[in-house]
């Protein structure tokens, strides 16, 4: 016996050292990967108004010839960014330039600058106090050039001043950039990586000390990675911010008995929120900028809270209450209080992550199979920046894997009251959830043996029962809104003209139209659309499983690299054959439900984006890789070997691993997140 539990010991201890080395390497690899990634990304200063270098339109600036240019700052700001080209070679002279502040007429930069210190791509800085709102002007002239001088950028102007160039009026205008420096996103990646980097020592201790269940895994990844995605404050970062924020809002009006007058398009907003706001700039509130702005202008309470009616916003009642439940709540206790509404949209995000926990959590405690790919799958960064923000994707990823994990329980051990009662508020949810498109998965329930449900009698009875409340609920929702859908149908068969072009008569004349295949082609035209499914399939896969790893960041135009996601694919197909003892195996029953049930999800998808798809189209536009989170662990389930199962203890490597992926993920959000907006005309 003695030598037993030496045995034991031996392994646990050759364990933790292996997991303890593994992780130090993971660390230190981490750590290099993030200063060579974001130390010479990280933004030193936020832009207010951009650097717009269309054209260099003016090549040589010799001595003797100026440029002038009139501008005004819509924010204060400490210096100012001109575009200037070396064209490569070095450059003899100076590059003088005055600023003069046009409402008091005084002097307030001049510099002198070696040109040979002016280099290709690098902006010029000239720093001086500028005051919002002034108007100023800027001067350069060059002194000692030769033939070749420096070149400035400018951009052809829709409206307002162009240059001056030697007294004569330009067609262009200046490029110039106004700005201000800040360390907050020092701060950011700093608090960032250090929140990484103590999770994964959080998680080795954990592991190292004893096993903990899977979903007290799920919490060790999740959380920090949750939090670290709460530091990014926004507006609202997920995809169609704007629609989710203003749904809340009037959601919160409903509940204070604040009429929004039956507008789909406009809510009624505070005064405060709306002027804190810049209504019109939520839809572009998701970078560095924004969050500058709302630092800065951070207010625990409001100042101003008469209504604003009709503030103008898209697709405002188009879905339900219960899809945004917590972060409405939140709204509505925060302007019940008087809260600022930045600290109403932080507290709401804290309030949908911490539901997405409980549920996840609670989900994979329940569900007898796969466990550990159910944590993997809701660890995804994908699904927890959804999680911290304010969107429905929130409450129908934490509905789809509930409902999956109760169905799974009934299949193995049988049902009772407790999981009838769950599984039932689990097909509300989903049926009131993204248009309700995800509850077929509930057709799994047709597939449980019926010795499992009490008898074929009983079975039927509940899948009837649970069936009837589905649709009811689909129905309630979206039963009002079936002509509307009819005519959506009618309009998509008719010619969208989407360009003008002016003729040979030179009259406007729409010469190219596009018309879109609608919904009823799937019926009007099956074996077509058939074709369609397949090449859809074929053609955006790839697109797609890289979309539910996360890889598209929604307001950038980057994408994630392939190393900083790749390994959440490679743990995912790891843990979808089981990992240690676990009992249960996926029966060739429940595999043929789960392929039809996932095969109808998509045909869903398939038909509903008809609308938007052009009829020249082989497959189907605009179906997203996270439109799948919600069903991911039933996609890997289909496609697990029964005789394949990792070894004991390789779910603590394959957590590192994870884990490891995640910071590499957050350091190059980071990035994106720097550069992508490097730049930004603040308006």
């Amino acid at each position: 016996m003695k030598h037993k539990l030496d045995g034991i010991r031996g392994k646990l201890h050759s364990e933790a050292v292996t997991l303890i080395v593994l992780g130090s390497l993971f660390i230190i690899i981490s750590l290099m990967v993030a200063d060579v990634t974001l130390s010479d990304q990280i933004l030193i200063e936020v832009t207010f108004i951009e650097n717009r270098d269309e054209e260099q339109f003016v090549r040589n600036l010799r001595e003797g010839m100026s440029i002038e240019q009139t501008f005004s700052a819509n924010h204060d700001f400490e210096f100012i960014t001109l575009s200037c080209s070396d064209h490569e070679m070095l450059i003899e002279g100076k590059t003088i330039i005055y600023i003069r502040d046009n409402e008091y007429g005084k002097l307030v930069a001049n510099e002198e600058i070696e040109n040979y210190n002016i280099q290709y791509g690098v902006p010029v800085r000239v720093y001086f106090s500028g005051i919002e709102g002034k108007s100023y002007t800027v001067t350069i002239m060059a002194s000692g050039t030769t033939d070749d001088a420096i070149g400035f950028f400018g951009y052809f102007p829709d409206e307002g001043e162009t240059a001056i160039i030697n007294g004569e009026k330009s067609e262009y205008a200046l490029s110039i950039g106004t700005h201000t420096s800040t360390k907050i996103f020092w701060y950011l990646s700093i608090i960032v990586i250090s929140i990484m980097i103590i999770g994964i020592m959080v998680l080795i201790y954990q592991l190292c000390r004893k096993n903990p269940a899977p979903q007290h895994i799920f919490l060790m990844l999740a959380i920090p990675i949750g939090v670290a995605f709460l530091c990014f404050a926004s507006v609202n970062y997920v995809n169609d911010g704007d629609t989710h924020f203003a749904r809340v809002y009037h959601y919160s009006n409903v509940i204070l008995g604040i009429n929004d007058y039956g507008n789909l398009n406009a809510i009624t907003m505070r005064k405060d929120d709306l002027d804190t706001l810049y209504a019109s700039e939520c839809n572009t509130a998701r970078h560095a900028q924004n969050m500058y702005h709302i630092l800065e202008n951070w207010k625990w309470f409001a100042e101003d809270v008469s209504l604003v009616e009709n503030v103008a916003w898209r697709n405002v009642g188009t879905t339900n209450i219960l899809e945004y439940l917590p972060e409405v709540l939140v709204f509505v206790a925060g302007r019940m209080i008087g809260l600022g509404i930045y600290p109403i949209i932080l507290f709401a995000r804290i309030a949908s992550f911490i539901c997405y926990l409980i549920g996840i959590y609670y989900a994979i405690k329940i569900i007898p199979i796969g466990k550990h790919l159910m944590l993997f799958c809701g660890a995804l960064p994908m699904a927890l920046r959804q999680a911290t923000g304010i969107t429905y994707d929130n409450m129908t990823v934490l509905a789809l894997f509930l409902l999956v994990a109760v169905i799974f329980r009934i299949y193995y051990d049988g049902i009772n009251r407790k999981w009838l009662i769950l599984l039932a508020a689990c097909c509300i949810v989903a049926g009131l959830c993204k248009t309700g498109i995800y509850t077929p998965i509930a057709i799994l329930l047709c597939f449980v043996p019926k010795e499992k449900m009490g008898g074929i009698k009983k079975k039927w009875k509940y899948i009837a029962v649970i069936g009837l409340i589905t649709m009811l609920t689909v129905l309630a929702q979206y039963g009002g809104t079936l002509r509307g859908v009819y005519k959506s149908e009618l309009n998509s068969m008719q010619p969208v003209y989407d360009e003008s072009v002016n003729n040979e008569n030179g009259t406007d004349e729409a010469e190219t139209k596009v018309t879109y295949y609608g919904f009823t082609y799937a019926l009007r035209e099956p074996l077509s659309f058939l074709k369609m499914y397949i090449n859809t399939v074929l053609e955006q896969s790839r697109y797609q499983i890289a979309g539910v790893l996360g890889n598209r960041v929604p307001w950038a135009n980057n994408e994630i690299p392939l190393w900083a996601f790749g390994l959440f694919g490679v743990v995912l197909l790891l843990s979808k054959n089981g990992i240690g003892e676990e009992m249960y195996p996926v029966t060739k029953r429940m595999r043929l439900g789960m392929v039809g049930t996932v095969s109808l999800v998509y045909l869903a998808f398939l038909v509903s984006f008809l609308v938007i798809t052009p009829v020249y189209s082989t497959y189907v536009h605009g179906i997203q890789g996270r439109y799948f989170l919600p069903i991911l662990p039933v996609i890997l389930l289909m496609f697990r070997n029964n005789g394949s199962r990792q070894a004991v203890g390789t779910e603590k490597t394959l957590c590192l691993t994870y884990y490891f992926s995640a910071i590499l993920y957050m350091a190059s959000y980071l990035e994106i997140f720097m550069i992508h907006y490097r730049t930004f005309n603040y308006t």
